[in-house]
């Protein structure tokens, strides 16, 4: 896949995502380039529909026929992301060796899975059952 936004083409990978600046100043010339991993496996009829960046995170938003959404975050470690949801009820977890936490019910509210190590932080919020989310998030390497 490649994705426009804004000056930042999004080139998604079997090995991740390269992110640069697209443009003919010298500026948009320097390459801003890092790994995003992104989910191998979907659940049938996702497709990418919106990425952003903000230069410390990376948003990915996949949407069905029906509107509904599954967004992938991803960023380098960020104590904020796992405090965010310590008073939350969640259930502990462990994708791909690492620890997590999925947290909430299905329906409207939806469910996010966040786990990560010292280094990087993935989460996955989706309006879909918590056993495909988990499917997701371990096709994630």
């Amino acid at each position: 896949w490649r994705v426009p936004f804004l000056n930042f083409v999004f080139e998604i990978t079997g090995e991740g995502t390269e992110v640069r600046l697209n443009g003919e100043d010298e500026l948009a010339k320097q390459t801003v380039s890092f790994s995003v991993p992104v989910p191998e496996y979907l659940p049938e009829n996702f497709e990418l529909t919106n990425s952003m960046d903000d230069t410390v995170k990376s948003y990915l938003t996949y949407q069905d026929d029906a509107g509904n959404e599954i967004i992938y975050i991803f960023t380098s470690s960020d104590e904020t992301m796992w405090t965010k949801y310590a008073d939350q009820e969640k259930e502990n977890v462990s994708i791909n060796g690492m620890n997590g936490y999925l947290i909430g019910g299905s329906g409207q509210e939806g469910i996010t899975l966040i786990w990560g190590s010292e280094d990087e932080v993935f989460t996955l919020w989706g309006e879909i059952s918590a056993d495909e989310l988990i499917k997701i998030a371990e096709s994630i390497k």
